[in-house]
């Protein structure tokens, strides 16, 4: 739940400072951070999963592209 609230608020934060993200409403923000927590939480693993070797290989950076390609 915590995590849930810091990301709805980091997301508002976010489109005061970034000219391409626009938020209409709390509901919007929280509605974006449900969704990004289970996509994470399911096709983040997946993938983490998949690609152990790479992450092997590449010394932990593999993560680093999935967490971005999640968001």
């Amino acid at each position: 739940m915590r995590n849930l609230l810091i990301t709805t608020l980091v997301t508002i934060i976010m489109s005061y400072i970034l000219p391409g993200i626009a938020v209409e409403s709390f509901m919007s923000a929280l509605f974006f951070a449900f969704i990004l927590g289970i996509t994470t939480g399911i096709v983040g693993k997946i993938i983490k999963t998949l690609g152990c070797l790479l992450t092997i290989l590449t010394l932990g950076l593999f993560n680093l592209f999935v967490n971005v390609a999640m968001i």
